[in-house]
């Protein structure tokens, strides 16, 4: 706010916020209004996403017209939302394009390597999503998304020791984050019954107990929150009860 001067006063006291307002208001500095123009846009994409992706287009040719350093940095979130809203359609095989315009004009947007990962994830590219993912969580370690989605492509691919790791890495840094609670439970749920599986054809068989009594304690971290917000689903009261059977029942 202080590099900005009095520029978000005067921003968000005006009650004139049309974008060829915004970016004729700044004549010197042609990347600040092209910058503020594509955050309004941002603003209205769930109300139009049609006009959104319009104001954008103008911040779009504005900000080429500027030719500063910092032109660049505005370019990059502009892609990155031209990406967002090809997303938000559905049309994700379209994001790729834009999100690699914005990384090629600002190599450490963190979100725009975030967002190359959902897109593998759409793709079932698991592995690349990976890559995504940890290349954004270098550029930020703390940017909460990577973490949770991390942990999701490891539980696609059945890798639940590193699937767990990458909860922890981000309960570590987020320790209230539902989904990598409930990410955590997932992988400990499926070791423990692989485990199980395994030692099944002996006499002396017994339930993977402590590897079910981290996976309820996950889950218990994860439910009020999921719950709240109606993600938590019957299948998953499920899994909680399968976790709570005796070991007289599960022997059976």
């Amino acid at each position: 706010y202080a590099a900005m001067g009095d520029a978000v006063e005067l921003v968000f006291t005006n009650t004139n916020l049309s974008p060829q307002t915004l970016l004729h208001r700044y004549p010197d500095n042609r990347e600040l209004g092209a910058f503020v123009a594509a955050r309004l846009a941002c603003s209205m994409r769930m109300r139009d996403a049609s006009k959104s992706n319009m104001v954008l287009g103008l911040a779009q040719t504005a900000n080429a017209k500027s030719g500063s350093l910092c032109s660049k940095f505005v370019e990059s979130y502009i892609h990155r939302n031209f990406g967002v809203f090809e997303g938000l359609m559905g049309r994700w095989p379209k994001t790729v394009d834009h999100f690699r315009k914005s990384l090629l004009a600002m190599p450490t947007n963190a979100t725009s390597r975030y967002l190359l990962g959902m897109q593998s994830m759409d793709a079932e590219q698991w592995r690349v999503a990976i890559r995504h993912f940890e290349a954004s969580l270098q550029l930020d370690p703390d940017f909460k998304a990577p973490w949770v989605n991390l942990s999701a492509a490891y539980l696609r691919l059945k890798e639940w020791d590193e699937a767990i790791e990458a909860c922890d890495a981000g309960l570590y840094r987020h320790p209230y984050t539902s989904h990598c609670f409930y990410n955590k439970g997932i992988a400990l749920f499926f070791k423990a019954l692989e485990k199980e599986a395994e030692a099944a054809p002996t006499a002396n068989w017994k339930p993977a107990q402590q590897l079910r009594d981290d996976a309820l304690k996950a889950f218990e971290g994860a439910r009020e929150v999921l719950e709240r917000s109606s993600m938590w689903t019957e299948k998953d009261d499920q899994m909680v009860e399968s976790l709570k059977a005796s070991e007289s029942r599960l022997s059976k």
